[in-house]
């Protein structure tokens, strides 16, 4: 029978191979390498808004993304390697079967995966030093640390822990250095190319952060990223502890042996389990979505005459509810009107020309759209629909709207508003109100009617004529420049973040 390791040996053990491991060249070349990326990335006009805004100050939140993708990269390979080096060395000196009969060597091989999980740590702390030397003693860009270390913990210390992680659990799986290697690499470029944001588990699929937005609009897709991988990356790894060979034996009669100590199969279920449910329950994206489909087939027997919209915003919720009114004249005869949601906003009461109907709308299987059953009779109808949530997207980049603390961006094919699939005949007549924090700064569509201000909050009324319905809000901390074109006066909203490269742009001659 192995001996255990005792707990205060175990403690010992752990510092001593954080003490070999940090002598060796390939952990000090790996430490070096990764920290270089980490100040490299401040460079990195691919994550910053450098590319299309030449002239543009940059910030904490403009260069914050580019250290920790490019360190999060470099530091991907060169860990993988350390690892699986690491991990192989009792291997090709011929020492695993003494080491099996003369200690517990599963724990042995978790207390060598922790040191180099340490060393890691000791990386990033590292990177982060130099960053801020970098950033702010050289290129003289102001350092928050909020952005920049959040960055550093969650894509860079968080690839190397996954990367750590799985080349053990594949190595003990395998016991071959060469396919352990070989597994990683597919890994690892299926994660660079994937479009799945869930998948990118080296970097992330965030591309740029706006010092206006804020990180918050992409930050939580990176965490649920991780949130999936940290089940994803331990599961891999406890796999690996149940297929480690046992006295020379090969892999069958391993994990009838390995099976007996309970609490490895037990975690490999759970784990197996939270990965799945993870991924099954992504809450944020809806692949459905209509924001890409272009010719919609609309119903022009029907025509959309006015909508009466009620609008409240929760920045800190990210959340939103809304009451619409809508109006129709129709051919009779027509039984349905179907319309463009969002699938993340849930309706919770629905009236048909006065009359409650909850059984008369059905979703429209694999789409963001549901089916309206109307009196054929009628030729005009009133639909008065309540719903409330969160806005999902129709991917984890470029998505048409967000609601965040900073800011609040709501093109028109998020469908915060939902949008009939009709026609119309004449000019729509459209007016509503959106109520928001007061420190921020609407901006709605058509003209703006009044501004109400209550408990903290304010409501913007508008109202427009359109001969189509897509509406789309704006609001944040904007300043506001009044020009005039011709004899139209034109308000021009922008960040006082963004002051000087407006005043150099020189806006007012466009």
């Amino acid at each position: 029978m192995a001996n255990r390791i005792p707990f205060l040996s175990g403690f010992s053990f752990l510092f001593n191979e954080i003490r070999l491991i940090s002598r060796s060249k390939l952990a000090l070349m790996s430490i070096f390498l990764t920290v270089l990326a980490t100040i490299l990335g401040l460079k990195a006009i691919d994550y910053t808004n450098e590319r299309s805004l030449v002239g543009l100050a940059k910030t904490s939140f403009t260069v914050a993304l580019g250290p920790a993708q490019y360190a999060a990269i470099a530091g991907s390979l060169l860990f993988a390697v350390l690892t699986l080096m690491l991990l192989s060395k009792d291997h090709r000196n011929n020492s695993t079967s003494l080491l099996n009969t003369s200690c517990n060597y599963s724990q042995l091989l978790v207390f060598r995966t922790a040191a180099i999980l340490f060393i890691g740590i000791f990386t990033v702390v590292l990177g982060g030093i130099a960053l801020y030397a970098v950033q702010v003693f050289v290129l003289e860009i102001t350092f928050d640390p909020v952005v920049s270390l959040s960055n550093l913990l969650v894509i860079t210390l968080a690839g190397i822990f996954f990367t750590v992680l799985i080349c053990s659990g594949i190595y003990l799986i395998t016991e071959n250095l060469d396919i352990s290697f070989l597994a990683y690499c597919i890994l690892f470029f299926m994660s660079i190319s994937s479009s799945n944001y869930l998948l990118k588990w080296v970097q992330t699929s965030a591309v740029m952060y706006s010092d206006f937005g804020g990180i918050l609009p992409v930050f939580k897709f990176v965490l649920y990223n991780r949130l999936l991988w940290t089940f994803v990356s331990t599961g891999i790894f406890t796999v690996g502890l149940l297929c480690r060979r046992r006295y020379e034996s090969n892999l069958s009669l391993s994990l009838k042996l390995n099976t007996k100590q309970l609490w490895i199969p037990v975690l490999v279920l759970l784990l197996l389990g939270a990965s799945l449910f993870v991924y099954i329950n992504e809450p944020y994206i809806n692949r459905n979505d209509s924001v890409f489909k272009t010719e919609l087939k609309a119903n022009e027997n029907v025509n959309l005459t006015h909508v009466s919209s009620n609008v409240q915003l929760f920045p800190v919720n990210q959340s939103l509810s809304a009451r619409v009114l809508y109006e129709f004249e129709k051919e009779s005869g027509i039984e349905y009107i179907d319309f463009i949601t969002n699938s993340g906003l849930h309706i919770k009461k629905l009236t048909v020309n006065g009359v409650e109907a909850p059984n008369s709308l059905k979703s429209i299987k694999g789409t963001d759209r549901v089916r309206l059953e109307v009196p054929a009779e009628s030729r005009n109808v009133t639909i008065d629909i309540s719903y409330a949530g969160r806005l999902k997207y129709p991917s984890s980049i470029g998505f048409p709207g967000y609601i965040s603390k900073e800011s609040i961006y709501l093109l028109e094919n998020s469908h915060w508003i939902f949008e009939p699939l009709t026609g119309s005949k004449d000019m729509i007549e459209i007016r509503g109100s959106v109520t928001a924090p007061k420190n921020l700064v609407m901006v709605v569509p058509g003209e703006l009617t009044g501004v109400l201000e209550e408990h903290g909050r304010k409501t913007w009324e508008y109202s427009a004529l359109s001969n189509d319905f897509s509406p789309g809000v704006f609001a944040g901390n904007y300043e506001v420049k009044k020009m005039l074109a011709g004899s139209t006066e034109v308000e021009f909203y922008y960040s006082p973040k963004h002051r000087a490269y407006i005043e150099a742009l020189g806006i007012e001659n466009y």
